[in-house]
């Protein structure tokens, strides 16, 4: 099994510029994308510090046929500790037109370099599994076979569904 191989959007914020980095998002969100990942800075109410997506756009975003399956390999975005506060991971799937069928992304501190590896070992893992939750956890079971930092996948969470098909 492999993902497929179409060529896909890409919403590159240093490439493109805010503007067009979001507009590019927001079209690939509209044709009801499979998959979005994100690597890069990020909030509990945001991607990227400039605001490729926040929490204010999700309300905003056009339903789909398909909802997206998001991947988030940042800091907090699924921050799901604060009272009276959504975060933009949780906001994603709680939205029922225009969210996410899954989010998977911190709910707290992440570390750069070692989430690059995470992030690679997950999509490789997508192309043998049918669901999200299959492929995340053979993700970190690799993380941590090459000696990855232990308490990193402890940080990461699969919001909404882990038996959600990737395809």
């Amino acid at each position: 099994m492999a993902l497929p191989s179409a060529a896909l959007p890409s919403a590159d914020l240093e490439e493109l510029g805010l503007p067009a980095a979001r507009a590019e998002l927001a079209a690939a969100l509209a044709t009801g994308p499979l998959l979005v990942n994100y690597v890069g800075h990020g909030g509990v109410d945001r991607m990227a510090h400039e605001g490729l997506l926040t929490a204010a756009d999700v309300a905003t975003l056009p339903a789909t046929e398909t909802a997206a399956i998001v991947s988030a390999w940042t800091c907090v975005l699924a921050r799901i500790d604060l009272p009276a506060f959504d975060s933009l991971g949780e906001l994603l799937v709680l939205t029922p037109q225009g969210g996410a069928a899954a989010v998977v992304a911190p709910t707290g501190l992440s570390v750069a370099g070692q989430a690059h590896v995470l992030n690679r070992l997950y999509f490789e893992a997508l192309g043998r599994h049918e669901r999200v939750g299959d492929a995340l956890l053979e993700a970190v079971q690799h993380f941590r076979e090459q000696g990855g930092l232990e308490a990193l996948p402890r940080t990461y969470a699969i919001l909404g569904d882990p038996a959600v098909l990737v395809y």
